[in-house]
């Protein structure tokens, strides 16, 4: 199982550790995305009316790399990119914006085969991840000017050709949304034990936090609350197994990463439509921090249901 992002200045120890989490719980949630949510998208999906006055950034990413993008002016933008991740280890898609140690990261070969660590201008970077939902990779980006590019995520194997994001209005767009999400340094505001409507609902994202963090949700089989989501982590994080443990092993193998939102960097707001069934969820952040803590374990996760 090819790790999520961590800092590249983590030992090999801190990599084993996120080796170790449950591969009923993560491998088969993370990188397992069902078939049609994330590893492919057959046609350029409807805008949603909430995003019909906006301009449009269109992208395509097939295994042989993501078409070329002209220059765009500055602001909020839909982005939509229609993806075929057959054969790679990515299953989203995020906006890089090309600093001094992305270009290093660039002149370097550095988009070459996944590694466990990310490049180091993962944590420093400004980043905006590529929502997914029910087989759509689109949200509202606010861009900035200058350099930007596409890469796969989590591995950051492939890119795009930089393109120019010229001047423009980069103001916050007014976009009605049902679902306001927050990610804090560690948490997901009060999310947890929530219900929430089903269906096409807009959702904002804002990480309010001072580090990157990401939004994956996954479908329990049963209800499970937040604590013992904790205790499941728990016990496998240290080996020993839960008493009583909220779900079993059959019903791991069921849980399924249905959406999501990958990395957003500090500051960073997005909008996308979220559509999600009636049941049960849990919302984690899969990344660690500098010195090697499981966001999740921090307190990174929040279950919820849907009605």
């Amino acid at each position: 199982m090819r790790d999520r992002h961590v800092p590249g200045s983590i030992e090999s120890e801190h990599f084993a550790m996120r080796n170790r989490i449950s591969y009923l719980l993560i491998a088969l949630a993370l990188l397992a995305y069902p078939a049609g949510i994330i590893r492919a998208q057959e046609a350029t999906p409807t805008i949603p009316s909430a995003f019909a006055n906006l301009p449009q950034l269109n992208a395509s990413y097939t295994p042989d790399g993501f078409s070329k993008i002209g220059d765009i002016p500055a602001g909020p933008t839909v982005v939509t990119v229609t993806a075929d991740f057959a054969g790679s280890d990515a299953n989203s898609v995020a906006l890089l914006k090309v600093d001094d140690a992305v270009q290093a990261w660039l002149d370097s070969n550095g988009p070459a085969t996944p590694t466990d660590a990310p490049p180091e201008w993962f944590y420093s970077a400004t980043i905006i991840g590529i929502g997914v939902s029910s087989g759509i990779n689109q949200s509202v980006a606010v861009l900035t000017p200058g350099t930007w590019l596409f890469l796969t995520y989590p591995d950051t194997s492939t890119t795009s050709a930089p393109f120019t994001v010229t001047e423009g209005e980069a103001s916050t767009p007014e976009i009605s949304s049902s679902v306001d999400l927050i990610a804090g340094d560690y948490n997901f505001g009060a999310l947890s034990g929530k219900t929430l409507a089903a269906g096409p609902q807009i959702w904002s994202f804002s990480n309010q936090g001072t580090e990157p963090h990401e939004f994956a949700i996954m479908k329990s089989p049963k209800k499970v609350t937040t604590a013992e989501w904790m205790a499941l982590l728990m016990a496998d994080m240290t080996g020993t197994p839960a008493a009583n443990p909220a779900l079993t092993e059959e019903d791991m193998e069921s849980v399924q990463l249905v959406a999501g939102m990958p990395a957003l960097s500090p500051g960073v707001e997005t909008w996308a439509q979220i559509d999600l069934e009636p049941g049960d969820y849990v919302m984690m952040c899969y990344l660690v921090t500098a010195s090697g803590e499981f966001h999740p374990m921090l307190g990174m996760l929040a279950a919820f249901t849907v009605e």
